[in-house]
């Protein structure tokens, strides 16, 4: 869904789901490198997008100033 309306780059979009396939079956066969691979398929491009939204001009609305007007 968000690959279909580029909210996010499609190279996030395939690591997040490719991690999400990845994740049960590390735990299922509890295969140690390939729960190491799912948690970098998930952590790499959640990281990207933590960085991307925070380095947006808008990321942190100034919320303490509001609540002093």
């Amino acid at each position: 869904m968000l690959i279909r309306k580029k909210a996010i780059p499609v190279w996030v979009g395939i690591f997040i789901i490719l991690g999400a396939i990845a994740f049960p079956a590390s735990r299922i066969i509890r295969v140690q490198t390939l729960a190491h691979i799912a948690d970098l398929l998930l952590s790499i491009p959640l990281f990207y997008l933590a960085l991307s939204y925070l380095n947006r001009p808008t990321a942190a609305p100034d919320l303490f100033h509001r609540t002093l007007q």
